[in-house]
């Protein structure tokens, strides 16, 4: 915040303009698009291990004292699972690509 605020007043008192972009990343998790992941450019076995890991993923929603019955997640990574942190930061990565 501190680099962005200055290059703001720098910016003014040149009388020059100033772009910044804010991405908002939260809800990141739930929203991963797994079929993309596996279209991504991977070395050795660790695309097929990341396939693996997030194919496998069942749920069931919990209201009061009622369950539904599990379903099979298609997309989203594990909320606390170390690994998560590195698919993601793949897949965002990989964005500059498409943008």
């Amino acid at each position: 915040m501190t680099k962005l605020t200055q290059e703001i007043k720098r910016a003014f008192n040149q009388l020059e303009s100033v772009l910044a972009v804010f991405v908002d990343f939260s809800g990141a998790y739930d929203s991963i698009w797994r079929a993309k992941l596996k279209n991504m450019n991977s070395e050795g076995n660790k695309l097929a291990w990341f396939s693996r890991f997030l194919d496998q993923r069942w749920t069931k929603i919990t209201y009061g004292k009622t369950f539904s019955k599990y379903k099979q997640t298609k997309v989203g990574l594990p909320q606390r699972a170390v690994t998560s942190t590195t698919v993601f930061n793949a897949y965002k990565n990989d964005l500059r690509n498409i943008v």
